[in-house]
């Protein structure tokens, strides 16, 4: 599964062949994706459990998304107790709880999803944002 996941990763498609253990779940799942043309680490995808579906769909248990500057330090962190991968849109979704830090700020909800390529998260439930830094005159 980790070698169908990198292949996506590395070739931008879903077009390698099927893992031989698809039933098998991957304990302490982590995989990091890095620029093309620069070998820059973007991202770092981590999970207590991944579960493989289908060539395009990667159930995620205790998942946990950093996005990173090129420096190496954390733009943006998104943390679930359950994600949906759709691999071939790059797309992640989830019923559950959702975590959002970003630098001086955080953002808590339920129903949610998280557009990779458009670097978007929308919380469809219960949306709570705090920010960390004061606000002057934010209403004028």
């Amino acid at each position: 599964m980790v070698a169908l996941l990198l292949a996506w990763l590395v070739a931008g498609t879903t077009q390698a062949a099927s893992p031989s253990m698809a039933d098998a779940p991957i304990l302490d799942f982590r995989l990091a994706l890095f620029d093309e043309l620069s070998g820059v680490k973007t991202s770092d995808l981590r999970g207590g459990t991944a579960i493989y579906h289908s060539a395009e769909l990667l159930e995620v248990r205790d998942f946990t998304l950093t996005l990173l500057h090129r420096d190496g330090t954390t733009t943006l962190q998104v943390q679930s107790p359950k994600a949906f991968l759709h691999l071939k849109t790059r797309r992640a979704e989830g019923d559950e709880s959702i975590e959002v830090r970003g630098p001086n700020y955080s953002i808590t909800g339920l129903h949610w999803t998280c557009d990779e390529p458009a670097k978007a998260v929308t919380i469809h439930e219960q949306a709570k944002v705090v920010f960390n830094v004061p606000l002057i005159d934010i209403l004028k």
